[in-house]
C-alpha cells in the first residue's frame, strides 16, 4: 500500500467511535458524547454546503445519488409536522445523521488516497474480531456490545447478553459493514495469491462474521462467497484451502450450524411476527401520497410502543421499512445507486462488488443504512468505488 493518510485515518477513526458509541461500549457517557457526535453531523453537512460546488456534485459517479440519500430523509420533516403525534425533538438525530454520507464529498475534495480508506476498514475489522474473540474467551470481562443494568432493567433481562450456539452474542451490529468488507477483501486477495497469510487473514475475517451470531450475515457472506467462486474465472490452486475448510465446516457442522439451524426452527413465531410487520409498515407507508413519497420519518416512542406490544419493528423489515421511514423517493434513489454499479461493473474490483452485492441481498432483511455508523461505511465504500476507479480511469468511462 503508497502512503496512508495517517491524520484522516486518525480523524475518520474518531468518527467511528463517536457514531458507534464507542463501539457500543457498556458505560458510554450519552449525555456528554451525544451532543459532540450531533455536532459532528452537523459540520458534516456544513462543510458540504461551503466547499462542495455544483459541479462537483454532477462530477462524481455517485455524487447525485449520495445527495439524494442523504438529504430525502429531510422532507419526512413534511408528514412529522402534519401527521406526527410526537414533539420534533424527538426525531432531531434521525435528521441530521444522513448527514455523515457527505464525507464522500470530503474525502473527494481532498484527494484522499484509497488506501488510507481500506487501511481504515481492515483496522476496524481487526478490531472488531480481537473483540470477538477476547470476550469469548473472559466473558466476565466483557464490556463491549452487552446490556447496562439500566437497558437490562427496561427490557426485563436477567444477563447482559444473550447466548447462540453455545456462544455469548454481542451486539455490535454497528460493524457488520466493516465485516463484509474485510471478508471479501481478503477474500478477493487469497483468490489472487494463495498463501499462508492470506489464508489466515481471510479466515480470521471469516470467523468474526460467525461471531455476530445472526443467521441472516452468516448466510449472506456464504452465498456470496460462492457467487463469486462462479463468477469469476475459476484458479485450480484455490480449491485445495476450499476443500479443506468445506471438510473443516462439515466435520464441526454440529457445533456450528445447528442451534442457528434450531433457533430458525424455533422462531417460526418470529418470522409470522414480521410477515405481519410488513404489512403493517406498509399499510403506514400507503396511508396517503404524501407520507408514500416522501416517508413517516422517526416517532421513536411512537415506534418502542409497536415494537414492545406487538413486536413491530420498522428496522428489521428491511426494504418496507426504508419505505416507512423515507418514502419511495428515497428507496428509487438507493436502487439507482446498485444500478450504476452494474452499469459500470467490469470496472469495479471483485471485493466491492460483492460488497455491494452483500448489502443489495441485505437490505431485503434489515433498512438500508439503518445506523450512522452504517451511512459513514457506505459512504467510504462508494469514495472507494470513485477514487479507485474511475477517477482513474475517467478518460475512458464514458460519463454517465
Amino acid at each position: 500500500m503508497s502512503s496512508i493518510n495517517k491524520r484522516v485515518f486518525a480523524l475518520l477513526s474518531v468518527c467511528v467511535i463517536l457514531i458507534t458509541s464507542g463501539v457500543s461500549y457498556v458505560n458510554w457517557n450519552y449525555s456528554i458524547f451525544s451532543p459532540i457526535t450531533y455536532i459532528s453531523y452537523l459540520l458534516i453537512g456544513l462543510s458540504f454546503i461551503f466547499t462542495i460546488k455544483k459541479y462537483e456534485i454532477r462530477k462524481y459517479k455517485f455524487g447525485n445519488v449520495v445527495v439524494m440519500l442523504a438529504t430525502l430523509p429531510l422532507l419526512s420533516l413534511i408528514p412529522l409536522c402534519i401527521f406526527g403525534s410526537e414533539a420534533l425533538t424527538h426525531s432531531v438525530r434521525y435528521f441530521l445523521e444522513p448527514m455523515v454520507l457527505l464525507v464522500y464529498f470530503l474525502l473527494l475534495k481532498k484527494h484522499i488516497n484509497s488506501d488510507t480508506i481500506i487501511s481504515l476498514f481492515l483496522f476496524w475489522g481487526t478490531i472488531i474480531g480481537c473483540v470477538f474473540i477476547l470476550q469469548q474467551i473472559f466473558p466476565e470481562n466483557a464490556v463491549f456490545g452487552v446490556f447496562n443494568e439500566k437497558q437490562m432493567i427496561e427490557s426485563g433481562l436477567t444477563d447482559n447478553v444473550s447466548q447462540r450456539n453455545d456462544l455469548f452474542r454481542y451486539r455490535l451490529d454497528a460493524f457488520f459493514y466493516v465485516s463484509y468488507f474485510c471478508c471479501f477483501y481478503s477474500w478477493d486477495k487469497l483468490q489472487n495469491k494463495l498463501t499462508i497469510s492470506n489464508l489466515v487473514i481471510f479466515v480470521f475475517f471469516l470467523m468474526s462474521i460467525y461471531m455476530y451470531l445472526a443467521r441472516q450475515i452468516l448466510f449472506i457472506v456464504l452465498l456470496v462467497i460462492i457467487t463469486s467462486i462462479f463468477v469469476k474465472k475459476f484458479k485450480l490452486k484455490i480449491l485445495l484451502p476450499i476443500l479443506l475448510f468445506g471438510y473443516i465446516v462439515y466435520m464441526y457442522s454440529d457445533i456450528l450450524f445447528d442451534s442457528l439451524l434450531e433457533s430458525a426452527q424455533d422462531d417460526i413465531s418470529s418470522d409470522y411476527i414480521r410477515f405481519l410487520s410488513y404489512s403493517f409498515f406498509w399499510d403506514k407507508s400507503t396511508d396517503n401520497p404524501i407520507v408514500f413519497l416522501i416517508g413517516n420519518g422517526h416517532m421513536p416512542d411512537l415506534e418502542l410502543n409497536w415494537g414492545n406490544n406487538y413486536g413491530f419493528f420498522a428496522s428489521d423489515i428491511g426494504i418496507v421499512g426504508a419505505l416507512y421511514y423515507y418514502g419511495v423517493l428515497w428507496i428509487i434513489a438507493y436502487s439507482f445507486m446498485f444500478w450504476k454499479i452494474a452499469l459500470y461493473y467490469k470496472q469495479i474490483p471483485q471485493y466491492l462488488l460483492m460488497f455491494f452485492f452483500a448489502l443489495f441481498i441485505n437490505s431485503i432483511l434489515i433498512v438500508p443504512s439503518e445506523r450512522p455508523s452504517h451511512m459513514l461505511f457506505l459512504s467510504l465504500s462508494l469514495f472507494l468505488l470513485e477514487n479507485q476507479i474511475f477517477l482513474k480511469n475517467e478518460n475512458q468511462i464514458q460519463s454517465f
